[in-house]
């Protein structure tokens, strides 16, 4: 109710000061469990320091409408959040495939713990054979990916880290 207002009071065009609102807005707020209760109603925050622990990967090759390569990528940890993308410096392209993920970008606390997860779309790999280099915690894991007329073959013995299935996928034409 008081966010309705706010956001009603802001499309009016009319200035509002959080801090002169404050005692207003804390007024407001109600606890949803009777008083009769002793824990309140809250989710505890979890430090930043638990979004930044990527131990494993699970990645999910496909091809789409054309035979570009899409991959699908998960963490392997749980994070407790409401939603949790896995941030991925990168790059599919004709000389390389290169996946880098630096971190989880978080949206407030929850009770029920996701993965975190990121779609990567590449372009159409012409028939030959393309280094992937993952890094993950500084250290680089590689493979490399065949590419025929028909299908993607992945290439990859580091499948206790990150791992990657099928390890086939058909082109679509």
């Amino acid at each position: 109710m008081m966010l309705t207002g706010l956001l009603f009071a802001l499309a009016c065009g009319k200035e509002f000061s959080l801090a002169e609102n404050l005692p207003e807005i804390r007024a407001g707020i109600r606890d949803t469990i009777p008083g009769d209760t002793s824990r309140p109603d809250t989710i505890p925050h979890v430090p930043d320091s638990v979004f930044n622990i990527i131990s494993g990967l699970q990645i999910t090759p496909d091809a789409v409408r054309d035979s570009a390569l899409v991959l699908f990528i998960k963490t392997t940890d749980f994070y407790p959040t409401a939603a949790a993308n896995l941030l991925v410096e990168g790059s599919i392209d004709s000389s390389t495939l290169y996946i880098a993920p630096y971190g989880i970008s978080h949206i407030g606390p929850s009770v029920i713990s996701r993965q975190a997860t990121c779609i990567m779309y590449g372009q159409v790999q012409p028939p030959g054979n393309y280094p992937l280099i993952i890094k993950l915690n500084g250290q680089n894991y590689t493979g490399s990916v065949t590419a025929t007329a028909t299908q993607y073959t992945f290439n990859w013995t580091h499948d206790s880290i990150i791992s990657i299935t099928p390890k086939t996928v058909l082109r679509v034409p």
